[in-house]
């Protein structure tokens, strides 16, 4: 028997904008958040990161992110993006 679920993709860089490393804390405190919130968080490894890119004021920004997953088997769509 299927049920809907939805899932969540949240992109998360791994140096601020001064060039400095975010700390691993952050990202096992928001894995934490996701799984009491959710029941369950999938991540890619920090040593695997994504390149992203996106445009500000005319500069093109390259980051190296990582991606943080939460599939919502139990989805309330308007609590869910609000928390979000």
């Amino acid at each position: 028997m299927s049920r809907p679920a939805v899932r969540y993709d949240i992109y998360l860089p791994l140096q601020y904008p001064d060039g400095r490393e975010v700390e691993p804390g952050k990202y096992r405190a928001i894995e934490a958040e996701l799984i009491h919130r959710f029941g369950g968080v999938t991540s890619v490894k920090q040593e695997f990161p994504l390149r992203g890119q996106w445009q500000f004021g005319g500069e093109v920004i390259t980051d190296e992110i990582i991606v943080i997953m939460s599939i919502n088997f139990e989805p309330r769509l308007d609590e869910d993006e609000a928390y979000l």
